[in-house]
C-alpha cells in the first residue's frame, strides 16, 4: 500500500490545480487521465528482424486547456539475459495528435546501470518522464513547416539551412521551458529580422573617426581615404529594412575584402600610421565576427512562438522490441508488467491539488475524523472531570471545595495557548526519534492533555453552583433521612440534573479543541497528520494566497463544524433552560 504522507504517492496528479467543476463557469478544462495497461494492445510480431509489441492508449481533449505534463512509466521493464547474452529493450512513443501530426516523443535502449546484475530475468521501474527535445522540435518544425521567409532570408541556400536550425533550436528551448504547451497545442511561428542598428553604428562610428583622422598628403592616400568612405557607406545602405539576409551578407563580405585590401595597400606603402593601421585591422575584425554571427548565431532573427490548445483525441503509441531470437519469443511476449501513460490535466477531481499534487479532497476527508477525535475526545475528557469536580466541590464543601476552586482560578487564569505552544514545541523535538507515526500521535495526545487540564475550571465553577443550590432541596434531605449514601444521592440526584448543562457545554467546547489544534498547524507547530490546519499551514508556507481551493475548502470545513457544534449545543440548552424556548 501507497504511503500517502509520501510525495510519490501523488506524483500522477497535476500540482495546484483547481476543481474541474470551474468549467461551469466558463474556464477552460483540461481532465487528468491516467492509461494503464497491463498486457500489449498487438501481440508479438517479427519487424525487421526484432520482436516486436505495442501498447496503444488515446486522450480526449475536450476544452481549450493546456495539461500540466506527460508522463510514462514503464514497471516491471524485462531485460534478458540469455546464455551469457544480456538483450535490452528498445523503447519508442510516439503520438498521434488531432490534426493529423506524429511527434516521436522517446526512443532509448534501456540498458542496466553500472551496479545492476541480471540471472535470466530482470525487470526494473522506469520513469523516462524527460523526453527527446530534439525529437519533438523537429517533427514540429517538419510538420508545421517551420521555415524563414524568403523576404527575410533572401535567395542563400546556407543561410536558408541556418535560419532553420535556428529555428528548431529555438523551438527546442521553447518545448524544454513549456512541454505541455507544445504536446497539446497548435504551435505558430511568428519570425522577423531584428534590427542591427546597434551592431552597424559600432563599425560606422569606428570607420568615422579613422576618415576624419587621415591627413591627405598625396593622391594615393586619398585614394585610401576615398575607399573608407565607399565602404562606409555600404555599410550605411545596410540600414535598409528591406535588405534580405542575403543581401546583408554580401554587403558584409564585399566591405570585408575592400577593407582587407586597403589595409594591405596602405601597410605595404606606408601610408597610414600605425596607430590608424590597427584601428582599421580592428574594425576588419568586427566585419568578420559580424559575418561569422550570420553563420553561428540568432543574432539576425527575432523568433517567438505562440500555441493554442488542440483540441480532440490524441492516440499514444508505446512500441517496445527486442533482437528476434525464438528463445525470447515467450520472454518477451509481455515484456512490461504495467504501462502507465500519465496526462496531468489542469484541474482534478472536487477540490483540486495542492503544491505536492495531493487530491485536498481526501486529505479533507482524511482530516475530518482526526479534528472530531481531538474535539470529543477533549470535550468529553474534560466535560466528566469538570462536572465531577464540580459536584464534589458543591456537596462536599469545607476542603474539598476550597482545593478544587483555587485550582480552578489557578487554571482559568493562565493564558493557555502560550503554554499549548511550548508543550507542543517541546513535544514535537521529544518524539522526533520514534518515527513519523508515533511523534504525530503523541504530539496530538500532547496537545489534547493539555487542552484538558486547561480546560474543565469554567465548567467545574458553573456546576459546584448547581450543586449548591439543588444540595439544598428538600428531597435531598428526604434522601438522606432514609440512609442514602452520598454517591447514591450524587449519581441518583445531582448529577441527572446537571448532566443536560454538562451536555450542551460538552457540545458547545468541541469546536475550541478543534480551532485549537489548526492553529497551533498554523503556526507552524505540526504533529505530521493531515489535518485541516495542516492544508492551511502549507497553504501559508508556501505563499500561494492566489490558490483558494487550498485555502477556502479547509477555512469551510472548519467553520462549518463549529457551527454545527454551536448550533446543537443551543438546541440543547433550550432543552435544559425552558426560559429560551420560544413558540
Amino acid at each position: 500500500m501507497r504511503d500517502g504522507r509520501n510525495a510519490a504517492y501523488w506524483d500522477e496528479n497535476p500540482q495546484w490545480a483547481p476543481p474541474t467543476w470551474v468549467s461551469m463557469f466558463g474556464i477552460p478544462v483540461a481532465e487528468t487521465s491516467v492509461i494503464s495497461k497491463s498486457r500489449p494492445d498487438e501481440p508479438l510480431a517479427l519487424d525487421s528482424g526484432r520482436f516486436v509489441v505495442k501498447y496503444v492508449g488515446t486522450y480526449k481533449l475536450g476544452q481549450p486547456a493546456f495539461p500540466q505534463d506527460l508522463v510514462l512509466k514503464l514497471f516491471g521493464l524485462k531485460i534478458v539475459n540469455m546464455s551469457g547474452t544480456i538483450y535490452v529493450p528498445h523503447i519508442t512513443l510516439v503520438v498521434i495528435r488531432p490534426d493529423g501530426s506524429i511527434i516521436q516523443m522517446f526512443e532509448s535502449d534501456i540498458t542496466l546501470g553500472g551496479n545492476e546484475t541480471v540471472e535470466f530475468i530482470a525487470t526494473r521501474d522506469l520513469k523516462p518522464d524527460i523526453f527527446d527535445l530534439w525529437r519533438i522540435s523537429n517533427s514540429l518544425a517538419t510538420y508545421y513547416n517551420f521555415t524563414v521567409p524568403l523576404e527575410i532570408v533572401g535567395t542563400n541556400d546556407t543561410l536558408q539551412k541556418i535560419g532553420e536550425s535556428i529555428i528548431v533550436s529555438k523551438l527546442r528551448d521553447e518545448v524544454r521551458l513549456k512541454r505541455s504547451s507544445f504536446l497539446f497545442g497548435l504551435p505558430t511561428l511568428t519570425i522577423a529580422k531584428k534590427d542591427q542598428s546597434t551592431q552597424l553604428n559600432s563599425i560606422t562610428s569606428s570607420l568615422n573617426s579613422l576618415i576624419e583622422g587621415i591627413n591627405v598628403t598625396d593622391e594615393r592616400v586619398a585614394d585610401i581615404k576615398q575607399r573608407l568612405i565607399d565602404v562606409k557607406d555600404h555599410i550605411d545602405s545596410l540600414r535598409d529594412e528591406n535588405k534580405t539576409l542575403t543581401e546583408f551578407l554580401a554587403v558584409l563580405q564585399v566591405a570585408q575584402t575592400n577593407l582587407t585590401l586597403t589595409w594591405k595597400i596602405a601597410f605595404a606603402d606606408l601610408l597610414l600610421p600605425s596607430e590608424q593601421l590597427d584601428i582599421l585591422n580592428s574594425i576588419i575584425k568586427d566585419v568578420s565576427k559580424y559575418i561569422e554571427q550570420l553563420y553561428t548565431t540568432d543574432a539576425f532573427y527575432d523568433i517567438k512562438f505562440t500555441t493554442a490548445p488542440l483540441t480532440g483525441k490524441y492516440e499514444f503509441t508505446l512500441v517496445i522490441s527486442y533482437t528476434a531470437r525464438d528463445e525470447l519469443r515467450e520472454i518477451v511476449g509481455n515484456p512490461v508488467d504495467e504501462v502507465r501513460i500519465i496526462v496531468k490535466g489542469n484541474a482534478y477531481g472536487f477540490s483540486g491539488t495542492d503544491d505536492l499534487g495531493r487530491d485536498l479532497m481526501q486529505v479533507l476527508l482524511y482530516g475530518t475524523p482526526i479534528a472530531l477525535a481531538i474535539g470529543l475526545t477533549t470535550a468529553i475528557i474534560t466535560t466528566f472531570i469538570g462536572v465531577f469536580a464540580g459536584i464534589a466541590s458543591g456537596y462536599y464543601g469545607g476542603l474539598i471545595d476550597e482545593v478544587i476552586q483555587r485550582i480552578a482560578d489557578i487554571i482559568g487564569n493562565i493564558p493557555t495557548l502560550p503554554i499549548l505552544i511550548i508543550i507542543a514545541q517541546i513535544a514535537q523535538t521529544e518524539y522526533a526519534q520514534y518515527g513519523p507515526e508515533v511523534k504525530a500521535l503523541m504530539t496530538i495526545l500532547t496537545i489534547i492533555a493539555v487542552l484538558i487540564v486547561f480546560g474543565w475550571g469554567g465548567l467545574a465553577i458553573t456546576v459546584r453552583a448547581m450543586t449548591l443550590s439543588i444540595k439544598e432541596e428538600p428531597y435531598i434531605d428526604a434522601a438522606r433521612a432514609l440512609g442514602a449514601s452520598n454517591s447514591r444521592i450524587i449519581f441518583k440526584h445531582i448529577f441527572p440534573q446537571v448532566a443536560m448543562y454538562a451536555s450542551a457545554s460538552l457540545v458547545a467546547s468541541v469546536p475550541g479543541a478543534i480551532l485549537s489544534e489548526a492553529g497551533l498547524s498554523v503556526l507552524g507547530i505540526r504533529h505530521g497528520w493531515p489535518t485541516w490546519g495542516a492544508i492551511l499551514s502549507r497553504a501559508r508556507d508556501t505563499g500561494r494566497y492566489d490558490i483558494w481551493w487550498w485555502i477556502v475548502p479547509p477555512g469551510i470545513m472548519l467553520s462549518i463544524t463549529s457551527l454545527a457544534f454551536i448550533l446543537l449545543g443551543l438546541a440543547i440548552e433550550k432543552i435544559v433552560e425552558p426560559r429560551l424556548r420560544t413558540l
